[in-house]
């Protein structure tokens, strides 16, 4: 979905859903291990849902605002801390 979405936008965006995608899964795994939950901190859950989310927030970017790499990434760091 990110690459049909990302297919409206500059040559230089065209190498971007893979490392995206690859990235926020790392992340994902990576949380997931790290943050277990626990009984005080119960709100410790993650799942797909989270990931879907980041990828919602990517799908919602304006082509006149997303002019650069850089903007679509710090975009996805936005969406991620979200």
């Amino acid at each position: 979905m990110i690459s049909q979405r990302l297919a409206d936008f500059d040559d230089e965006f065209k190498s971007l859903p893979d490392a995206l995608t690859s990235a926020t899964i790392e992340m994902y795994e990576t949380i997931v291990q790290k943050f277990l939950p626990t009984p005080t901190k119960i709100y410790y859950l993650f799942n797909l849902r989270d990931i879907s989310k980041i990828f919602q927030g990517l799908l919602r970017a304006d082509r006149k605002v997303i002019t650069t790499k850089q903007t679509l990434i710090r975009l996805w760091i936005h969406e991620c801390f979200r």
